[in-house]
């Protein structure tokens, strides 16, 4: 992560900050989100010698995501695993969430999307039945970043602060 948070500086973003080891960085930038992508993937290309897609989020659009959320969607913790995959926009969340409800299993697995999202929520007593990791199978994997729920939120929280 101190690796990242170089890239980011050397770029002239300012206010880095990192959070937790799964490339999650927060900075104060000008510039499109589109446009701030393709500058940290070439950094990053650049440093490292192998492509990583980059998504970037304003803290509004990190809000909106949150917000279409399905109702009660992270409120039970102790009975299921809530998680987000961030869609970089190639392919449409509506046409990722289809694939991915065909994976789905009845009982264990559940899919919903929003614009920008996928949010999958897996019964934390049957996760071993889950088939939602057969996602990376899918052509459009690539095209996602996924967070839990409880990094999605402390994300926000940390953005907006």
């Amino acid at each position: 992560m101190s690796d990242l948070r170089a890239i980011l500086e050397d770029l002239d973003l300012t206010e880095v900050r990192t959070y937790i080891q799964s490339g999650n960085a927060l900075f104060q930038a000008s510039g499109t989100a589109s446009a701030l992508a393709t500058r940290i993937e070439r950094a990053i290309e650049r440093r490292f010698g192998f492509e990583v897609p980059t998504l970037v989020l304003t803290a509004r659009t990190l809000n909106d995501v949150i917000d279409c959320a399905p109702k009660g969607f992270g409120s039970d913790g102790g009975k299921y695993r809530y998680d987000v995959a961030f869609a970089l926009g190639r392919t449409s969340t509506r046409e990722m969430a289809a694939a991915v409800t065909k994976l789905a299993r009845e009982g264990v697995d559940t899919v919903d999307y929003g614009p920008k999202a996928l949010y999958f929520r897996r019964l934390i007593a049957r996760a071993t039945q889950s088939r939602i990791n057969k996602i990376t199978a899918l052509p459009f994997y690539r095209e996602l970043t996924i967070r839990n729920w409880n990094t999605t939120t402390k994300l926000l929280a940390l953005a907006t602060q």
